[in-house]
């Protein structure tokens, strides 16, 4: 009777064994996490916005920008953009010239679209980022100077005050091609799985070559007119992204 208790017990134990190596406690599922979107199509929002101020010089600056994710930090990016500007009746400050005095009126005008091909570095996993940015950037710039004015001398009669002694005219136009480079800083948020809200600051400097320049008389243009390389800000950018 004790050898088959003995029996029993040892054939059970055997079989619990057997049973704990033949079972195996699966492994939890792991949570599904969407990737992040790798595509996003997105309009400025405050050139629009700064063309409804009403402010001389009258501005309208639209701008569309399309991006395509190659990496976690990484996304190829194209921009287009339109400028245009008009700044009519001008009083500039006295100008002395040789003895005289110049007192113009300028009306100022200009139209420019860039076409930019770059590439965007920042953590595309986060939902508010840091960004920086290079582009090229090549497209067609117009711009036109009309300038009449007055010249003035003193007048030791009423003391050095300035009298109108003739009139003056002088205007410039130039129609030019650009190519250049653009660095950019700036920040993106998220809004949801379909949304972004990015605000980006650009640094560029355009070589020109001029297509077309006529003018009259002697205007007294900008220092930068004519330059054949051109260091300035760009407009800063609040975009509106679509991503999917």
């Amino acid at each position: 009777m004790r050898r088959c208790f003995v029996l029993l017990f040892t054939l059970c134990t055997a079989l619990v064994v057997q049973a704990q190596d033949d079972y195996v406690i699966p492994a939890p599922e792991p949570e599904y996490v969407e990737p992040p979107p790798t595509r996003s199509i997105g309009v400025d929002l405050f050139g629009p916005a700064a063309t409804l101020v009403n402010t001389a010089p009258e501005r309208v600056h639209l701008a569309v920008a399309g991006e395509r994710w190659s990496g976690p930090r990484r996304a190829w990016r194209v921009d287009l953009a339109y400028d245009e500007e008009d700044d009519q009746g001008r009083v500039d400050d006295l100008l002395f010239v040789q003895g005289t005095y110049l007192a113009p009126v300028v009306d100022e005008r200009s139209r420019t679209v860039t076409l930019g091909f770059g590439l965007v570095v920042q953590d595309h996993d986060k939902r508010i980022a840091t960004r920086i940015g290079a582009s090229f950037q090549t497209g067609w710039t117009e711009r036109s100077w009309d300038e009449t004015g007055r010249i003035l001398v003193p007048d030791s009669a009423c003391g050095g005050c300035l009298v109108q002694v003739a009139d003056y005219t002088g205007s410039r136009y130039d129609s030019e091609l650009f190519a250049g480079l653009a660095g950019t800083v700036g920040i993106t948020g998220r809004m949801g799985r379909h949304w972004m809200v990015e605000f980006r600051f650009p640094l560029q400097v355009r070589a020109y070559l001029t297509l077309e320049g006529e003018g009259t008389g002697a205007p007294f243009l900008p220092d930068d007119w004519g330059d054949a390389v051109r260091f300035g800000l760009g407009w800063p950018g609040l975009y509106l992204h679509r991503t999917w």
